[in-house]
């Protein structure tokens, strides 16, 4: 019940600063992670109420 008290979310993946964030390599791979949250962003979308 605790939890559901909270109004914000934040889903996370380090990427850390290795060489190829440098690099153009660095959007494939920040899209990769990205699309790595898409079933948590479905089910929010499907389950959870727009604010007022």
């Amino acid at each position: 019940m605790d939890l559901l008290r909270h109004r914000s979310l934040i889903a996370a993946r380090p990427l850390g600063c290795e060489e190829w964030l440098h690099t153009p390599e660095a959007v494939e791979r920040v899209l990769s992670a990205a699309a790595d949250l898409d079933d948590l962003l479905m089910w929010l979308v499907r389950h959870v109420k727009r604010a007022a």
